[in-house]
C-alpha cells in the first residue's frame, strides 16, 4: 500500500514506511476484549485506505447516530446531518 495514499499523520507513514508499526497498537483506552480479535482486525485495517476505512465507518454508523448521547441537542443535530452530508457527498462521488 502506498503510504502517502493514506491520511496517516507524518509520524504514522514514517513508522509504516520504516516497518515499525506494532500489531496490536497499544491500547488508547482499556477494554476487555480478545487479542487475537483486536490483532486480525488491526492487520485487515492496515490493508484498507483510510478513505475507504471512513466511506465505511459512515455507512455503518447511520444505524447509530441516534444513541448519540450529549447534552447539547443542536450539536447532536449538527453532528448528524454532517455525518449524513458526508456519507452523501462521498456516494455521489462514486
Amino acid at each position: 500500500m502506498d503510504p502517502h495514499a493514506c491520511a496517516w499523520s507524518a509520524r504514522e507513514r514514517q513508522l509504516y514506511i520504516d516497518g515499525k508499526i506494532e500489531l496490536p497498537t497499544k491500547y488508547k483506552i482499556k477494554t476487555q476484549d480478545s487479542a487475537d480479535l483486536r490483532l486480525e482486525l488491526e492487520e485487515l485495517l492496515e490493508t484498507l485506505p483510510q478513505k475507504d476505512l471512513a466511506t465505511w465507518a459512515i455507512q455503518n454508523s447511520k444505524d447509530f447516530l441516534k444513541y448519540i448521547d450529549i447534552d447539547d441537542e443542536s450539536l447532536k443535530e449538527s453532528i448528524i446531518i454532517e455525518a449524513s452530508k458526508a456519507l452523501e457527498e462521498r456516494i455521489e462521488a462514486k
